[in-house]
């Protein structure tokens, strides 16, 4: 060390941040990134990249706050600047971090910017990169086909380029798109290829959250069974390689599994280990899947005062991250307990900012649960409300649009039949024999 030229130490710093940075030794990182900008030699292009190797760093943590701020010294340092490559990188860690803090709406200028950066530098990878982080955007938004297009630009970059892990989760992200819109054998089929390549790739934790998507998928047909045995598995993945964010997302999924399979007290002591797993960690997100699950299971248990808390809760929370289709469901379920408890204007107040939020963010439809409009309906019917009828109507199509986007006919049938929303919404909208006699 002592035979380094000084102006040399802190570009060497910043080099090695940048190396431990993808292998989470996040510690070590930071300390070479401090070592590094507290040197006089240090060059503004070192600084630069230091701030930009910081970003990284800190939302590899979860300090998406923090992140933010170091991308954005690094894009002030870059000021009237032409170093296209850098900027873009700058952008990209700005909309990425206000993404992932929750404000979508404020992610489109920089993701944009750096769309434009990336293809001003000819940088493939970083135009690969961004249309991904726009793809994310679009889902947070509940734009699921413009996510799935921002997706598909990305992967005809990543394939000529022969980024395999890069593909494979490119694959993973279209089939998570496909899921949530329930198209799910298409869903299927898009992570399935992506699992192949992370098994061939040996990459645990893509693995995991694969094979943890592929269980959501068999969860949203009706197939429990296989849907638990793969949540399970995946859930064991994380746990085995440290991914807490895994963790509580596998338990929250695994206890809406064993709750539509009858176990209640399974499913509640499941959700509360999710919630604890995700309040550990901070991520609002899981935890208001944590609230959401235990609201459900407290509700299937008849504890209607506890239950209407956790929804309340996760309400709270959908509505700060803008998750609009989330939100709707807690208000259904909020609903469902006022129709409970005999407070059928209360049960109507929340019905009709559900419908508000349908009539003014339509893409939410796309993903919504049907067990939305089946609550809006009981809810209208039982005050009598000539709107009961429509809704109804409106959630059965979107049943039948959905089931014809299963290939598998005895999926199919699982799918409108082992779910019990969806079996329900059927058994309703079928004529009556006088009826279909006319």
């Amino acid at each position: 060390a002592a035979d380094v030229p000084p102006q040399l130490i802190p570009s060497l710093h910043q080099a090695r941040a940048a190396l431990l940075e993808p292998i989470s030794q996040f510690d070590q990182a930071l300390t070479d990134i401090k070592e590094a900008l507290s040197q006089e030699t240090v060059s503004q292009q070192t600084e630069i990249r230091a701030y930009l190797v910081w970003g990284l760093v800190l939302d590899g943590q979860g300090d998406y706050q923090g992140s933010l701020a170091q991308y954005q010294t690094a894009v002030e340092l870059l000021q009237d600047s032409d170093e296209w490559l850098l900027l873009a990188r700058g952008k990209q860690g700005i909309g990425w971090a206000l993404i992932e803090m929750g404000q979508t709406e404020a992610a489109s200028e920089p993701l944009q910017q750096a769309l434009e950066c990336s293809q001003r530098a000819d940088d493939q990878f970083g135009q690969m990169m961004t249309l991904t982080f726009l793809g994310v955007q679009a889902r947070r938004r509940n734009k699921l086909i413009v996510c799935e297009r921002y997706y598909k630009q990305a992967l005809d970059i990543a394939r000529p380029l022969g980024d395999r892990l890069v593909e494979g989760k490119l694959l993973s992200n279209l089939g998570v798109a496909a899921s949530m819109r329930f198209a799910l054998s298409q869903a299927q089929r898009y992570l399935e290829q992506a699992l192949t390549i992370f098994e061939q790739l040996n990459v645990p934790k893509n693995r995991a959250i694969t094979v943890g998507d592929l269980g959501v998928v068999y969860a949203r047909i009706g197939n429990y069974a296989r849907a638990q045995r793969l949540l399970e598995q995946s859930l064991a993945l994380a746990r085995q390689i440290g991914d807490r964010y895994g963790e509580a997302w596998g338990l929250n999924w695994l206890s809406g599994v064993v709750l539509a399979q009858g176990d209640a007290d399974s499913a509640l002591q499941l959700a509360r280990a999710a919630f604890s797993v995700a309040d550990a960690i901070g991520i609002k997100s899981l935890r208001a899947g944590g609230l959401a699950k235990m609201g459900n299971a407290l509700l299937a248990n008849g504890e209607l005062t506890e239950a209407a808390d956790c929804y309340y809760q996760a309400h709270t929370i959908c509505e700060q991250i803008n998750q609009a289709a989330e939100a709707a469901l807690m208000l259904a379920g909020l609903a469902d307990i006022a129709l409970r408890q005999q407070q059928p204007e209360c049960a109507l107040n929340h019905v009709e900012a559900v419908l508000t939020t349908i009539a003014t963010e339509p893409e939410i439809c796309q993903g919504i649960h049907l067990q939305v409009y089946w609550v809006c309906y009981q809810v209208l019917r039982n005050l009598g409300n000539p709107r009961a009828t429509a809704v109804l109507a409106a959630g059965y199509g979107i049943l039948l649009s959905r089931a014809e986007n299963i290939d598998d006919k005895a999926a199919r049938q699982l799918f409108l039949t082992q779910v019990a929303t969806h079996q329900q919404i059927l058994e309703t909208s079928k004529p009556k024999p006088s009826e279909a006699a006319v």
